[in-house]
Parts: C-alpha cells; sequence; structure tokens
C-alpha cells in the first residue's frame, strides 16, 4: 500500500519547509543582535562614568553594524576622555550616517556636537623640506601613512605623545617623538631636524593655532557596514537561489497535493487496495502509480528546494555586512 510513503512525504515536505523559513529570519538578526548587545554594554558602561572601558565594546559594535547611536556615543566617549580630535571625527561621521537615512534629530545634534569640540581640537604640522620630497619618501604619525598633501598642514591630534617617522630608503629612518597639548594647541615639527633612529630629538617648535584641516580619512579602521545591503553581486546570488529554491518547494507542495488527491481516490475506489476486482484493478494500478510518481517529484522538489533556500539565504546574509539603523 502507498498510504505509508505518501504520508511521509508530505509530512516530510511540510517539515523542511516550516525549518527553512523558520530558521532564516533567526540568521537574518545575528550581526544586528551581536551589534545591539554590544551597543548595550558600551552606553552602560558610558553611563557609569567608564567611557575609557566603553570605547572597545561601542567600536566592535560598529564593526558588526554601524548606527548612529554607537557613532554619538563614541564622540561623547572621546570627548569626555579631552579626545577632541577622535571626538569631532566621531560626530561627524554620526552626521553622515543620520544624513544618509534622513534622520533630521539627530543629524541636528551630530553637527552641533562636532561644532562644539571643535576648538579644541589640537594639531600636529609635519613639514618636509623640498630636497627630501621624492617619491620614495613616506612620513608616518603613530604608524599611519600621513598622506602626501597633509604634508605642511595641520593635521587634527589628540593631546599626548606621537611618533613620526620619516621613511627615506636607502638612508635609515628618522623618528621623532613629538607631545602635543589639549585646548587647541598646535605644534610644527620639520623631518630637516629630526634624528636617526636611536638619537635624541630636538624639541618641537610652536606656532598659533591655525585653521583646522579635514579630519584624514586614513583612520576608519572600525566604520563597518550595514547589515542587509552589503556585496551586491553575492546577495543578487543569493536572491536568485533562494527564489528557484521557494519554486521548488512550491512545486513539490503542488505534487504532494496531487499524491494524496490520488491516493484519496484509490482508497476511496477501494480500501482494501491492492486486493480488488478484477474490473477495477487496471484502472487503480494506473491511478496509484501517479500518486506513487507525484509523491516522489514531490519529495525531490521539497528537498532540492530546501536546500537551495537554505543556500540562497547563506549567500544573502553572509553578504558584508553595511550600516544598520540603531
Amino acid at each position: 500500500m502507498i498510504t505509508s510513503d505518501v504520508r511521509r512525504a508530505g509530512l516530510f515536505a511540510a517539515l523542511c519547509l516550516g525549518a527553512v523559513l523558520a530558521s532564516t529570519p533567526a540568521h537574518a538578526e545575528t550581526d544586528e543582535q551581536r551589534a545591539i548587545s554590544l551597543f548595550d554594554k558600551g552606553r552602560k558602561l558610558a553611563r557609569d562614568g567608564r567611557c575609557a572601558d566603553a570605547i572597545a565594546p561601542l567600536l566592535e559594535s560598529i564593526r558588526y553594524a554601524e548606527g548612529v547611536g554607537p557613532l554619538l556615543n563614541l564622540g561623547n566617549c572621546y570627548e569626555t576622555l579631552g579626545k577632541a580630535a577622535s571626538a569631532h571625527r566621531w560626530f561627524m561621521r554620526a552626521q553622515e550616517v543620520a544624513a544618509a537615512r534622513d534622520d533630521l534629530v539627530r543629524r541636528r545634534e551630530a553637527t552641533q556636537r562636532a561644532q562644539a569640540v571643535e576648538k579644541d581640537i589640537s594639531t600636529l604640522v609635519v613639514h618636509v623640506p623640498p630636497p627630501m620630497r621624492s617619491p620614495r619618501v613616506e612620513v608616518r604619525v603613530d604608524g599611519e601613512v600621513l598622506p602626501r598633501d597633509r604634508w605642511g598642514a595641520p593635521t587634527p591630534v589628540d593631546p599626548g605623545a606621537h611618533r613620526i617617522e620619516v621613511i627615506a630608503p636607502p638612508d635609515a629612518t628618522r623618528t621623532a617623538s613629538v607631545t602635543v597639548g589639549d585646548k587647541g594647541d598646535r605644534v610644527e615639527w620639520s623631518a630637516g631636524e629630526s634624528s636617526p633612529a636611536g638619537a635624541s630629538t630636538p624639541e618641537p617648535a610652536r606656532a598659533p593655532a591655525a585653521a583646522l584641516a579635514p579630519v584624514p580619512e586614513a583612520n576608519r579602521e572600525a566604520r563597518g557596514a550595514d547589515v542587509g545591503s552589503g556585496s551586491p553581486t553575492q546577495r543578487t546570488l543569493g536572491l536568485v537561489t533562494g527564489g528557484v529554491g521557494l519554486g521548488g518547494l512550491a512545486a513539490g507542495a503542488i505534487f504532494g497535493v496531487i499524491s494524496i488527491s490520488a491516493h484519496s481516490s484509490v482508497v476511496g475506489a477501494c480500501p482494501s487496495y491492492p486486493v480488488c476486482s478484477s474490473k477495477d484493478r487496471v484502472a487503480l494500478d494506473d491511478m496509484n502509480g501517479r500518486a506513487e510518481t507525484t509523491g516522489t517529484i514531490s519529495t525531490i522538489g521539497v528537498v532540492a528546494g530546501a536546500i537551495l533556500l537554505a543556500g540562497g539565504a547563506a549567500l544573502f546574509f553572509t553578504a558584508p555586512p553595511t550600516r544598520a539603523e540603531r
């Protein structure tokens, strides 16, 4: 008899479809949930007056999903710690993200906070004399390459000691350590005055504060991207694969209904099938064959559809994340 086979096929189809559809939303929310959890942790630390400890979870949060809330909290913590340049950088980034999302209220807040700390931003000016400006020369500040268009221009930095390296092959690397004060201090340093590594470095000259240059883009390693809109190619492939999978599930369900219907007709005509009268046996065998065939097609369609749908979901939700609204 086909009763148990058909019922098992139908039950298997329903379970596969339910499992795939139930698991997909959970996977979609994974990065967002991590970002929110880290954001809540960082915000709580900040509210408890522990801004130095709050920065790490806030930075980790925006690696998973960049939100206006974590960016504003980062700016606030850096401002609290007296690091106006970093505070200004994150407030400006919060302004950009809020503007992209038409969040006018938090865009205005971020703009006002950025403007409030501008007067306290200290700057470092690295001068490279013309004789040293060959294409092979590279200047680094705290390990980050200083773009050539920033040579001789004020670059916002946080108060404290900063290491400067001038790499000019085949000569030895010149290094120096300069200390920049807070509240709008400005320090100027010339590569022509630096000494080879290991030698003493002259005290840097100081000059009055000047107009601020834009914050360089080089140190945005923690910028993150938005959950749900990563790599377009991978996401498109995921949508196509998932769509084919849904089609397979739908076809499997249709053939499952046909199979069950055919089986019901067989049982209705002969409850004791395959023990039936000879005159009905040929028609019933044909109907039973259709039930078995459509049942097999249903099982194949559901299994293949479930696999394709799961694969499409994996492609879609593992694409590089982008900024999420928080």
